[in-house]
């Protein structure tokens, strides 16, 4: 098991209001980076964002933060989630089983 801020950790997530997606991942500390927005798409500090189910992995529509901090970038933006779990205090985790092979 992996904490979603690990730098080895990754989901498939979109921005909840507009659907745009794009992969989030931890970076070794408690804010997420999320990558490839383009510099031109709408982001607002506060958006809600969830996992999108592209990745085959996790189920669409799980929380996964709210955008924090949002800098233009060179090609895509620069945007930092603050976690939707308060992971220092986690007492309860859900384990997702499959079937079929990942």
């Amino acid at each position: 098991m992996l904490l979603l801020t690990d730098k080895d950790s990754g989901v498939g997530a979109m921005l909840a209001g507009s659907r745009i997606q794009s992969p989030v991942g931890g970076v070794g500390e408690p804010l997420l980076f999320m990558k490839y927005v383009a510099n031109d798409d709408i982001v607002n500090v506060g958006d809600r964002v969830v996992t999108s189910g592209m990745d085959r992995i996790f189920p669409r529509d799980l929380p996964v933060g709210i955008v924090a901090q949002i800098k233009a970038g060179n090609p895509f933006k620069q945007i930092r989630l603050k976690p939707a779990a308060n992971l220092e205090r986690l007492e309860e985790v859900i384990v997702l089983l499959s079937l079929q092979p990942l």
